[in-house]
């Protein structure tokens, strides 16, 4: 006949305590989880806002140069001269003196280039582009909306007006910004402190077109269905996770930039980033636990061994009893706890 199958005490109190720290671990562990990665988060959020901010008014002072060194420039008497070869050294030298622009013309007030750099052989053709148009009707400091120049590329034109001792309008000094090519702009806008987390800056104009982007193939791709995009373009600044027009989660800050015709900079990681960080971080819960859990348990034992085994001595001195009253006690090292 086999014998009823019973419990250890010892055993169902070791198993309730392993449920329980294990339990506790999880529980630890997924909070954790769940804290760090709501906290990774809104830091992502907040750095990126802060960083599209600060990157807009980075850009505001750019232009702001640019547009001081053509209105000081612009007082020089040689544009006066219509000598093409004494304005080709002047703009030369503008060209060659700063890392603003990719070319630098001027232009009489019947839009006919009178000498540009570094191209000479632009020199007496008219310029039909939109941004000069605009310029010659503004006849004031000007920067241009981005258009398609001639060679396909996509040009920003800065331009400063010229007028004579007796205040006539002799056309205008400008320089051009061919913003797939390497200018100071590209570079203030390609510098992004967390490229490892695949975090990145684009910048869109007043229509939603991409004017930057790290992907040049972006460039000129239209984005205004874009939340973050259509938050921006309205002069708003801000940060919020959004899905973008490529079906990825991103975690974006955004910031609008005043002095170029309502750009919007927009600067985001993608929400995939705060992932691996977060796994790290439960391993790392969980490894620190392990040592716990183990002189926890180890603990117990040793005291459930104090505890329990008196009492087993007890019981058995007590069966022992029943049948064989002439059974000796058990000693006092047995009965001690």
């Amino acid at each position: 006949m086999r014998k009823p199958f019973r419990l250890s005490i010892k055993l169902l109190f070791l198993s309730l305590l392993a449920f329980a720290m294990i339990g506790t671990i999880a529980a630890s562990v997924i909070s954790s989880v769940i804290v760090s990665k709501n906290n990774l988060e809104e830091n992502y959020l907040t750095e990126n806002q802060y960083y599209a901010q600060k990157l807009a008014t980075t850009t505001d002072h750019l232009f702001t140069n640019m547009l001081q060194i053509l209105t000081t420039e612009s007082h020089r008497k040689e544009y006066e001269t219509a000598d093409s070869e004494l304005i080709y050294h002047e703009i030369k030298r503008i060209l060659d003196s700063t890392t603003f622009f990719n070319s630098t013309i001027f232009v009489d007030d019947t839009g006919l280039i009178v000498a540009s750099a570094p191209d000479r052989t632009l020199e007496g053709k008219r310029l039909e582009s939109i941004g000069s148009k605009e310029a010659l009707k503004q006849k004031a400091p000007f920067i241009s909306k981005p258009y398609v120049g001639v060679s396909g590329n996509l040009i920003l034109l800065i331009s400063a007006p010229v007028f004579d001792d007796h205040g006539s309008y002799k056309g205008f000094l400008s320089g051009t910004i061919h913003l797939q090519k390497e200018n100071s702009l590209k570079r203030v806008l390609g510098q992004h402190p967390k490229h490892e987390n695949d975090s990145y800056v684009y910048v869109v104009d007043s229509e939603g077109n991409i004017i930057y982007h790290p992907d040049q193939d972006r460039i000129n791709e239209n984005v205004k269905e874009n939340k973050v995009v259509q938050q921006v373009l309205e002069g708003k600044n801000g940060s919020q996770e959004v899905t973008n027009t490529q079906g990825i989660p991103m975690l974006a800050g955004y910031a609008s930039s005043t002095s170029t015709s309502k750009w919007g900079i927009i600067s985001q990681t993608p929400k995939t980033a705060v992932i691996e960080p977060t796994i790290h971080m439960a391993k790392q819960v969980g490894i620190n636990a392990v040592p716990i859990f183990i002189l926890v348990f180890a603990l117990s034992f040793f005291i459930l061994n104090k505890i329990v085994n008196p009492i087993r001595n007890l019981a058995v001195y007590a069966k022992e009893m029943t049948s064989h009253p002439s059974t000796p006690p058990p000693s006092y090292s047995e009965l001690v706890f």
